[in-house]
């Protein structure tokens, strides 16, 4: 299921970090509640990612791949699930 162009609005210096906005993305594909998703600690380092995008002064996107789907986080705060 391809979910793409999600963005919660997010403006520098929002305090509704990327890893969070994640998860929440992962609750809906899955048709779950965001607590039921697993922790996902030893596979993403949620404090860099978060770190990166809400540090970028520049356009800067972040791939990776978790629970067989592609995930595109992007500074401006959208993340694609595909």
């Amino acid at each position: 299921m391809a979910m793409r162009g999600y963005n919660e609005g997010k403006e520098r210096g929002q305090s509704n970090p990327v890893s969070l906005q994640l998860v929440r993305r992962l609750a809906t594909a899955e048709d779950t509640e965001p607590e039921d998703i697993p922790s996902y600690a030893q596979e993403i380092d949620f404090e860099a990612l978060d770190t990166l995008i809400s540090a970028s002064s520049t356009d800067l996107t972040v791939c990776f791949r978790i629970e067989g789907y592609d995930v595109t986080v992007a500074s401006d705060g959208s993340i694609d699930l595909e």
